[in-house]
């Protein structure tokens, strides 16, 4: 199940992304709560597209993609769902980083990272 909220904090994560931006979480059941970000306002020209794709019966088929950080490159650390199943549009043009393998702060303070089957 998709259970979208809608969050106006600020974020940012040390992937190289963020700002003063509305932000959208998105609830899944069994694990933590997900910060999906609007397209738009992450640094696309830091991310580097993989070829993984995985589907999700719920949402549809998610693509990855891997984060320049400096002389870095963190693998498949960036998803998102470019063309959802009909029954779940508002996740379209949303990015989700791995928050389990990045440092992300809303409002200015570091958010406690999960521990998942994603750690």
């Amino acid at each position: 199940m998709c259970c979208i909220a809608r969050d106006t904090s600020e974020w940012r994560s040390q992937a190289g992304s963020g700002g003063d931006h509305a932000s959208i979480s998105a609830l899944r059941d069994g694990s933590a709560d997900t910060l999906l970000v609007p397209k738009q306002d992450v640094r696309i020209d830091l991310l580097v597209p993989s070829d993984r794709a995985t589907r999700c019966l719920y949402k549809g088929v998610a693509r990855y993609w891997s984060a320049r950080v400096g002389d870095e490159l963190v693998k498949g650390i960036v998803w998102a769902y470019p063309a959802p199943i009909p029954e779940c549009p508002k996740i379209e043009n949303l990015l989700s980083f791995y928050n389990e393998n990045v440092d992300i702060f809303v409002d200015g303070v570091q958010e406690e990272r999960p521990k998942t089957r994603w750690s």
